[in-house]
């Protein structure tokens, strides 16, 4: 008996209503459907579509009919080779029979859709209708997970409450996350965030002010040198002029104190990973200060005296006594300040000797006048690591009648004497 190739086809039953559960059902549903073909001609790649009356269309595909089956019999091989079924949702949406993706956080028996779930901004947690968080300000359906430093995601809020980032409208704050998170200046005429906070120690509480204030009107007091960051006062406290010899000293150190404390705090969470760098004015800076702020000349070895007398009359609590830890841990350097000190002030002395030479040999008796008044002040050696060609800056005092006629025009005349001994010559500020 020669045995012949079975046309292939693929059944469509996506439209078809009856659902067929196992082999029976399919070779049943054949028995139906072959008498449909027999007498006709079947083609590569037709399609076709044949209506079971109530039970809807079932739609067929001819992968490959041979040659030999020209016409179609009642003994022509057929082969199913797949068959496409209309899928089965294991999920509803508990609205809709649509296909339910989402659970709701509040009650899992419930699952939505894509079009009947509601996510708040902020996080992507599902709920059903009837259970959208409700606003803690209004008590409404809220629209959104504030990110701001209170809520912390975890309190939802209504439109009238949203306040987007400056910058980045991905995030959402209520208004008073807000305005702890982008505070304005403390400065009333400024409407810029703060984005600094003041630095200032109340003696008191042992606190720092704190106050937000923006770039342009913090005032950077520099007391660890040029190349660091100074500490940050807001108008309030900016006039550092108004403090004492001893509040100088204590708003120098407690602050110091502060920025110390947040380095070793940020190492502990770190793991020792950030290494730790001590921070402490020179004894230098503090000199400076006090000729910037109080008119005050004094010797290092004064300043180091009222730093020593600081720490005798620190009290007993916590950060007093981190205070105290700080001053004595600065001992070795303040003591290499000294030294350093003598040996600067001997170089910078013989530099100013000269410089009043060079005065006293100006042919302008002005010039002259000013080699009797100028006073030394300072002198800083240029470091082996710094890239200045001078030999360093030799500070000097002189009185304001007197100023602009040795600085000169454009700052020549003070130059001059300075590029003919190699130093840059400042002058100390009142």
């Amino acid at each position: 008996m020669i045995k012949h190739n079975p046309i292939e086809i693929t059944l469509d039953l996506r439209e078809y209503k009856e659902t067929l559960t196992d082999s029976k059902d399919f070779l049943q549903l054949w028995k139906n459907l072959n008498p449909s073909f027999i007498g006709k001609k079947l083609l590569d790649g037709q399609n076709l579509k044949l209506r079971a009356r109530d039970k809807g269309v079932i739609g067929i595909t001819i992968i490959t009919s041979p040659k030999e089956h020209a016409i179609i019999t009642g003994n022509t091989p057929f082969a199913i080779y797949s068959v496409l079924e209309k899928p089965t949702k294991k999920h509803k949406c508990h609205v809709c029979d649509d296909y339910a993706p989402f659970i709701c956080v509040k009650d899992r028996t419930k699952r939505m859709c894509p079009v009947h779930v509601t996510i708040l901004d902020g996080n992507m947690r599902p709920y059903s209708r009837n259970n959208i968080p409700k606003c803690k300000g209004s008590n409404e359906p809220a629209t959104f997970w504030c990110d701001g430093p209170e809520c912390q995601q975890n309190v939802a809020w209504s439109e009238n409450y949203r306040k987007k980032h400056p910058t980045n409208p991905d995030y959402n704050y209520c208004k008073s996350c807000y305005d702890l998170k982008f505070p304005k200046c403390s400065d009333h005429r400024c409407q810029d965030t703060g984005v600094i906070k003041c630095e200032y120690v109340n003696p008191i509480t042992k606190k720092s002010c704190s106050s937000p204030v923006c770039n342009r009107h913090t005032k950077r007091w520099q007391v660890y040198g040029p190349k660091k960051r100074g500490l940050e006062l807001c108008p309030t406290h900016r006039n550092t002029r108004s403090l004492t010899d001893e509040e100088i000293i204590y708003q120098i150190i407690a602050g110091t104190e502060k920025r110390n404390g947040l380095i070793r705090y940020e190492n502990r969470m770190n793991r020792g990973r950030i290494e730790e760098t001590f921070l402490f004015p020179s004894l230098q800076s503090f000199k400076h200060i006090f000729l910037n702020t109080r008119k005050k000349a004094y010797r290092l070895s004064d300043i180091n005296q009222k730093i020593e007398k600081l720490a005798l009359r620190l009290g007993k609590d916590r950060f007093e006594q981190e205070m105290k830890r700080t001053i004595d841990y600065s001992q070795r350097k303040r003591a290499a300040n000294m030294r350093r000190g003598e040996s600067e002030k001997e170089k910078g002395q013989a530099y100013f000797e000269k410089l009043k030479q060079l005065l006293a040999n100006e042919r302008s008796m002005k010039m002259r006048q000013i080699a009797n008044l100028i006073e030394f002040s300072d002198f800083k050696p240029t470091r082996k690591e710094s890239t200045a060609t001078t030999e360093g800056i030799l500070f000097v005092k002189l009185d304001s009648s007197y100023r602009g006629f040795f600085i000169g025009r454009g700052g020549q005349t003070k130059k001059k004497f300075g590029d003919t001994l190699n130093i840059q010559i400042r002058i100390e500020k009142d």
